[in-house]
């Protein structure tokens, strides 16, 4: 699984991996597409969850707490929407 994941990462820019500064390398594109593929994984497992994804992702990828509450935001969002 970790070669697939790595070729994936290598691929497709939305992921953080694909960038030597990570996040700080990516475009406003590259975000959009990255959270809705972290809202498209919570639908895929039955404890999904989007907020708690955003929260684990900011210690992972080291995000600052502005683009954590965009991401906060827009989580709310997809929930109004439904």
């Amino acid at each position: 699984m970790n070669v697939a994941l790595q070729h994936h990462y290598a691929n497709y820019r939305h992921h953080p991996e694909h960038f030597e500064k990570g996040i700080n390398d990516m475009n406003l594109v590259d975000i959009v597409e990255m959270i809705c593929d972290w809202k498209a994984a919570t639908l895929r497992h039955n404890d999904g969850n989007l907020l708690k994804s955003i929260e684990t992702n900011a210690r992972r990828f080291g995000y600052d707490d502005q683009l954590k509450q965009i991401f906060i935001n827009t989580a709310k969002m997809f929930d109004e929407q439904g």
